[in-house]
């Protein structure tokens, strides 16, 4: 009889356990598991942005020389024209392309001469969202975090250097240029010459 009773104990031990926790999960009809979500890649969407959109509207952008010259008359009518409003404030972005010849070779920019003034071609380390601005990475994309949308632009500073560098650190004073990239302005009144660019694309001539 005791022994009856303690079998009696261990099936209903066991019973208990596997109601509790189950070794196979029933999914109704109709219904399935919600699959994990797709990690954000900011090294893809930076690479498709340049190739797909930031290349192209550089090459087919404003000239420089009638760039430089506006801003130096008007550069609050050279926004309106030829510039992305960035944000709440009253700056923007512009994305130029021009030729140029080299008066100077800086530590950190490459001085140019162009029909209207003068432009200095950022070398070395690049920061901020200029690039990523200048054509609208997230023009119908998702919301992206703060995050994830600094670490887009860190990948665009990266991609640029990566094509410019080399031919950048190439030239000497005295040689023509062609180049392509993007410039910021704080507000029409805090320009002061010569202009800024962080190029995307430069090749000697």
């Amino acid at each position: 009889m005791a022994a009856w009773k303690r079998h009696l104990a261990t099936l209903g031990a066991i019973g208990l356990a596997l109601y509790l926790a189950p070794p196979v999960r029933v999914t109704p009809l109709g219904k399935s598991p919600a699959a994990p979500a797709a990690t954000f890649s900011a090294s893809e969407f930076a690479k498709r942005y340049w190739s797909e959109r930031l290349l192209p509207a550089a090459r087919q952008s404003t000239d420089a020389e009638d760039l430089v010259e506006k801003l130096g008359v008007n550069p609050t009518e050279a926004l309106e024209s030829w510039g992305r409003q960035t944000g709440v404030g009253r700056g923007g972005t512009f994305l130029t392309r021009g030729e140029g010849k080299v008066e100077a070779m800086e530590k950190s920019h490459v001085v140019l001469s162009v029909t209207g003034g003068r432009l200095r071609l950022r070398r070395g380390p690049l920061f901020g969202s200029t690039l990523r601005y200048a054509a609208d990475a997230f023009e119908g994309a998702p919301a992206l975090s703060s995050r994830d949308a600094n670490a887009v632009a860190a990948e665009v500073n990266r991609l640029a250097r990566e094509a410019t560098s080399a031919s950048l650190d190439a030239l000497a004073a005295g040689d023509r240029v062609r180049f392509a990239g993007a410039a910021k302005l704080t507000s029409p009144q805090a320009y002061k010459p010569p202009l800024e660019v962080l190029p995307v694309w430069v090749e000697k001539l």
